[in-house]
């Protein structure tokens, strides 16, 4: 598969926070506004079920982006 130029490798800690670095980070999020429903949903997941998920969105994301291009190409054509 051919890297897109605004692909950016994943990255993070495998290591798992204590109990005190997660409040402090759901602080931090909440402070961002962030809805800590899907976080709190996340952080459930095992490790590799979090990867499948992100898996599953980066190849989406790829099939719009290309979808995107093709329909930029094809109007461009008209």
């Amino acid at each position: 598969m051919a890297e897109d130029s605004h692909s950016a490798p994943l990255v993070g800690s495998s290591e798992p926070l204590t109990p005190v670095q997660t409040r402090r980070r759901l602080e931090e999020l909440r402070a961002w506004g962030v809805d800590l429903s899907l976080v709190q949903y996340n952080l459930g997941l095992a490790p590799t079920q979090r990867v499948e998920q992100a898996q599953r969105l980066w190849e989406a994301a790829t099939e719009l982006r290309q979808a995107m291009r093709h329909a930029r190409t094809a109007a461009s054509e008209d």
